[in-house]
């Protein structure tokens, strides 16, 4: 018998880490993943360019340099940050100050990712390309990858309403991502299987 268990983000650390942490908002948005072709890392940069905030890029890979090229050619290298091999902390920091997480990746599971961004209360801007479950994919902002730079424009434009409505949401994320949530759907399947713990 095999039991699949999803993908979950840890409840007790998001709300640890939101209780000893105050999110203040800074002119930025956010990427992080793996620098490689199919997580379409340029969308983004190419995105930031009619927008007055910086973007910052978590992550190593193959294609950095060329993501660094990409930002010179576009005039944007002074507003393009590069960062890599950050602590969970970091990270968290790192989202929960931003104005939202973009995901443009044209290959993706569940996206844990997305799934923390959204249960620190961080709105996520996806790109029509990116690859995301419907179960993930409904509690994001969606946009046509030509028309992402549009979309990050409300968002900054509208920040604080935007914060607003995606710390309310983040109970739903946790309700349905927690290690919580997965662990009771373990208890459920364990259950129905004959399997003891």
């Amino acid at each position: 018998k095999i039991l699949v268990l999803p993908a979950a983000v840890d409840e007790d650390e998001i709300n640890k880490f939101l209780s000893s942490h105050d999110c203040v908002l800074k002119n930025k948005f956010v990427v992080a993943n793996r620098l490689v072709f199919h997580k379409r890392t340029d969308i983004a940069v190419k995105s930031i360019k009619g927008i007055d905030a910086e973007l910052e890029i978590i992550g190593n890979g193959p294609e950095l340099s060329n993501l660094k090229e990409l930002a010179k050619q576009l005039g944007v290298e002074k507003r393009v940050v590069f960062k890599h091999d950050l602590t969970e902390q970091q990270l968290y920091e790192e989202l929960c100050t931003s104005l939202a997480l973009i995901m443009t990746s044209e290959r993706e599971g569940l996206s844990l990712i997305t799934a923390e961004a959204l249960s620190l209360g961080v709105p996520v801007v996806v790109s029509s390309n990116a690859s995301l479950p419907p179960e993930i994919l409904k509690y994001c902002l969606r946009s046509k990858s030509e028309d992402v730079h549009h979309l990050l424009a409300e968002v900054k434009k509208e920040a604080k309403r935007y914060r607003q409505i995606y710390t309310e949401k983040r109970k739903e994320v946790l309700a349905e991502f927690s290690g919580k949530a997965s662990s009771s759907i373990y208890d459920e399947i364990a259950k129905r299987a004959g399997i003891k713990k």
